[in-house]
């Protein structure tokens, strides 16, 4: 997956952010209902919930996010840093030097 298809319009990743955070209200309501345990409970013997596992995916997800936006930020600054210097290293008089220095 490359950062340019992770922005927000085309991506599933939100969906399944809210997947993951539906889990979590899913698993509250088994307590809340007075029902016994929910599936996930039951068929790990006491080790996971639904609402654990949603959490732990949604967190994840989200640090997934933030850690690629982090990245293309980097990037796109230090393109524009590199750009500038190249550009600029050219004076309209200074005819001596032959090569830029970003070659």
């Amino acid at each position: 997956m490359t950062v340019a298809s992770l922005n927000s319009k085309n991506n599933s990743i939100g969906f399944l952010r809210f997947v993951l955070a539906c889990l979590v209200v899913f698993s509250h309501c088994y307590p809340l209902g007075g029902f016994k345990l929910e599936p996930l409970v039951a068929w790990s013997d006491g080790h996971q919930t639904l609402g654990g596992f949603g959490v732990a995916g949604f967190f994840f997800l989200s640090g997934y996010l933030i850690l690629q936006r982090d990245i293309d930020l980097r990037l796109q600054s230090h393109g524009k840093r590199r750009t500038l210097k190249c550009l600029n290293t050219r004076r309209p008089n200074d005819f001596s030097r032959r090569s830029l220095p970003c070659d």
